[in-house]
């Protein structure tokens, strides 16, 4: 992720290089901040905008 996580508040929504199951590669992906900026740590969930997945939660 470019920049600073200080910025960042809760329901911001990055772009963030997620890692594939294999963890050699990378690619960047939409992610909606959950909790704020604590000590340089957040805490991020994947999202997307394909709808009907088994593990759906509408936001």
């Amino acid at each position: 992720m470019e920049g600073s996580i200080e910025h960042l508040i809760k329901g911001d929504v990055i772009s963030v290089p997620f890692p594939f199951s294999d963890t050699s590669t990378t690619k960047k992906r939409p992610a909606l901040v959950i909790t704020e900026s604590d000590n340089n740590n957040i805490i991020i969930c994947p999202i997307t905008s394909k709808p009907g997945r088994d593990y759906e939660i509408k936001l």
